[in-house]
């Protein structure tokens, strides 16, 4: 299709005869009689074109016409031909618009570029550092999301192990003082300075931190 309309308001023989039906070589005749009426003789010569054929990729004659000779071209033409060269003008007419809107870098001065290279500039920073905030606010869910979860199977053996050795550690001290109100005072002092219902709620992440109390806890342990 690229053959059939060109990048200008033009229309193309062979879109012509693509929409009438028609063989190109007849097209090719009725665009030449009737140019050639208006402009006179080989008055249509100024609008020839070649096209390359997909099939053989030899070029051959076609005529591009802009909208006033394609209106002519097919004034006796049925009413749905013409409406459908119309409705391709009027397309082409307002994509060529479009494309007029948009400014021409030939036209940029040296303080319009560079303005536009810093605004690129500032769009890639931005952009960069909505990423990097994006990243950091994952790491930070994540760690809130590893801070807030209770021992697993393994943290809860550690602490077990190291209270029951601190337990030990006690009684060897004081044979008169039962294991149960150890157990009982370790725990609940471990509870109430991590405000937990049960060892099995504490912090995963500050499990260091809890063994280290236990083993720390004689000195503010009540030996009954």
């Amino acid at each position: 299709m690229s053959n059939i309309i060109s990048r200008k308001v033009e229309v193309s023989s062979l879109y012509i005869a693509e929409i009438t039906g028609k063989d190109h070589k007849h097209v090719l005749r009725d665009i030449k009689t009737q140019l050639d009426q208006i402009y006179g003789e080989n008055g249509a010569s100024k609008f020839e074109a070649t096209y390359t054929h997909p099939q053989n990729k030899q070029e051959y004659k076609c005529y591009k016409l802009p909208k006033t000779e394609a209106l002519l071209v097919v004034s006796g033409y049925d009413a749905n031909i013409r409406f459908k060269i119309i409705k391709r003008l009027e397309e082409l007419e307002q994509n060529l618009k479009q494309q007029q809107s948009i400014p021409n870098p030939k036209n940029f001065t040296m303080q319009a570029i560079a303005q536009m290279a810093n605004s690129f500039i500032e769009m890639e920073q931005n952009l960069t550092q909505n990423f990097t905030n994006g990243i950091n606010e994952v790491k930070d869910d994540l760690q809130e999301l590893k801070d807030t979860s209770a021992l697993d199977s393994v943290g809860c053996h550690r602490y077990i192990k190291t209270v029951h050795a601190k337990v030990e550690e006690l009684v060897h001290r004081f044979p008169n003082v039962s294991k149960g109100s150890l157990y009982a005072q370790i725990h609940g002092a471990v509870k109430e300075k991590y405000e937990v219902a049960s060892y099995k709620d504490l912090p995963k992440y500050k499990l260091d931190e809890v063994l280290k109390t236990v083993n720390e806890i004689q000195v503010s342990i009540k030996v009954a």
